[in-house]
């Protein structure tokens, strides 16, 4: 008969008595350590496949089976080699582009004269007080009845004016405020001091008498204007401003010119009025010829402004030459900073449209009028007593100021020259560190020549019916047909450097966009291969700290037979109740 027994597996009776604790917590620990090992494997792999397939050069001998480690050491250490040379230049290449990122080329030599615009030019009597007008105030003030002064005292108090510009004579404080406290009496209260100077310097209308442009004669005062210039009011040619002095002017259009030679530029006979000479600003008799760009406010300090002196008794030939400069539009993307230049119309000044001249001129006022509280007659501000921002016209009582911190004015420092001299006062030079030059100007010379004039008459066209006595004539013209004409562009755009940097890779390692995606795509697979291995790891690892299943028993049935062992030669019958009967 058979008998069946439950029997409990003795492992099973083990795994219950172990807690949750002791079997988690090493095993993983195993898993972690696995899973490192699996990464590394992985990585290796596809590195080594990534050798062996890839396009580039000299890769698959790191890794070739047959190779000694003598030679994958020596493939190694030329591959670091020439990686490192290549980042050298890359590096290099990429600096070059961020920190210069603009260049400057001759884009022609023969820029044709016509498009260029002509110069503005402005005339200045040596002579800045006229006599005859100087006696005329002189005669009022006298007539008043404000001062027990003669005439000629009066007249000769009035040589303090000169000092209103930047003259290089020494100064009698004395005598000047004697001419202040002369004004507020005859003006009972604050005066107009560029009203008083205007009034003070020679009129354009006597001082040009014949005036030829383009081969067409002209009344001089129809195209010459009494403008402020920095040598106080000057007879000025197309220079383009806001607003023409003359309200009842229309604002003038720049001028250009046609054709090349004498006759097709601008002539003017001039006379110097020797005998009403009251004040001069430099030790000689004659004119100031100021060429500058027509719409810029004329600025020694700027450094686009050329100047001649013509003496009477000359004929003057002032030949003409023209650098242009501009910016293609390219730049504008870059910031102001980068490309060194302001275009025009991207930023506005004081005076209008930007330009550099006009950008140091409104830097200098605020200098001025933070030291002085005061804004010197000759600037270009439209003002009476006050200006439109509130601040008042400098007087006699301001030239101290003015003297004192004059030379300070002349030494500039702009953005590019900022970090040059950091320990400089403030006080000591001008800094205009948002000042760039304009991306669009153009630069003027001048190549002079002259020959003597003899007194008398002359049967010609220009000097037709006028004795000459002292009398000068100058001839302002364009000679050269082609000038030349500068382009500011970018040094690369994106696909050059592109272009650059890939062919410094296609030398040393032979480089491409191929190789780029091969990369991407060897670089995918192990990401992907990763994936998957984590994404499996954390699900066995999940398994195995769920809690512990109940247990169960294992039951099968066995016969006593197979326990106990057989003898031989004898049979053994088990019976239905456990008798053993031995046969």
């Amino acid at each position: 008969m058979i008998m069946k027994m439950e029997v409990v597996k003795e492992n099973m009776e083990n795994r219950k008595k172990t807690s949750k604790v002791d079997v988690i917590h090493p095993w993983v620990n195993t898993k972690r350590s696995s899973l490192g090992y699996h990464i590394c494997k992985t990585l290796h792999k596809y590195v080594s496949l990534y050798c062996e397939q890839s396009a580039l050069v000299g890769y698959k001998y790191l890794i070739e089976p047959r190779r000694t480690w003598v030679e994958r050491v020596i493939w190694f250490a030329a591959h670091v080699t020439t990686i490192c040379i290549l980042v050298y230049f890359v590096t290099d290449a990429y600096s070059a582009f961020i920190t210069m990122p603009m260049v400057t080329s001759v884009e022609s030599d023969h820029y044709p004269t016509n498009k260029i615009t002509f110069p503005a030019i402005a005339i200045c009597s040596i002579n800045r007080i006229s006599r005859q007008s100087a006696v005329k105030m002189a005669k009022k003030v006298y007539r008043s009845n404000v001062t027990n002064l003669t005439m000629e005292e009066i007249l000769e108090l009035f040589e303090q004016f000169g000092d209103s510009y930047n003259s290089m004579r020494k100064l009698n404080k004395n005598r000047r405020n004697e001419l202040n406290n002369l004004l507020l009496d005859f003006y009972e209260g604050e005066y107009d001091m560029d009203a008083i100077m205007k009034e003070l310097t020679p009129q354009c209308s006597d001082m040009l008498l014949k005036c030829i442009f383009n081969s067409n004669e002209y009344n001089c005062s129809d195209i010459f204007s009494f403008e402020k210039t920095q040598d106080g009011y000057c007879c000025t040619f197309n220079y383009i401003t806001e607003k023409n002095s003359n309200n009842d002017e229309k604002p003038m259009k720049v001028k250009t010119v046609k054709n090349l030679g004498v006759e097709c530029g601008l002539t003017v006979v001039m006379e110097p009025f020797l005998d009403d000479y009251f004040y001069t600003f430099l030790p000689v008799i004659g004119w100031k010829v100021t060429l500058f760009n027509p719409t810029d406010y004329p600025d020694n300090i700027s450094g686009g402004v050329t100047e001649v002196l013509v003496s009477p008794l000359l004929e003057s030939f002032l030949q003409i030459e023209a650098v242009s400069f501009h910016s293609t539009s390219h730049t504008k993307s870059y910031p102001i900073p980068k490309r060194k230049c302001i275009f025009s119309n991207e930023i506005q000044t004081r005076y209008g449209d930007y330009s550099y001249s006009d950008c140091l001129v409104d830097c200098r006022e605020e200098q001025i009028w933070k030291m002085c509280k005061c804004i010197p007659f000759y600037l270009p501000t439209r003002t009476k007593v006050q200006s439109k921002h509130g601040r008042r016209a400098c007087t006699l009582t301001d030239i101290t100021c003015l003297d004192r911190y004059k030379s300070n004015w002349l030494t500039v420092f702009p953005h590019d020259d900022e970090t040059l001299n950091n320990t400089v006062d403030e006080y000591n030079s001008l800094r205009c560190g948002n000042c760039y030059p304009s991306c669009e100007d153009v630069l003027y010379t001048i190549h002079s020549s002259f020959s003597k004039m003899k007194r008398g008459y002359y049967e010609t066209q220009l000097l037709h019916n006028i004795e000459i006595i002292d009398q000068s004539v100058i001839h302002i013209f364009f000679s050269k047909y082609g000038m030349v004409r500068l382009k500011q562009d970018l040094s690369y755009t994106w696909y050059e450097l592109l272009s650059d940097i890939g062919g410094i890779c296609g030398i040393f390692i032979g480089f491409s966009l191929i190789s780029v995606v091969e990369l991407i795509y060897f670089f995918v697979l192990l990401l992907l291969e990763l994936y998957k291995s984590f994404d499996r790891n954390s699900d066995e690892i999940e398994i195995e700290i769920d809690e512990p299943k109940e247990k169960e028993s294992m039951s099968y049935t066995i016969y006593w037979n197979e326990l106990v062992p057989k003898s031989r030669g004898r049979k053994t019958k088990f019976l239905s109740r456990g008798n053993v009967e031995r046969y």
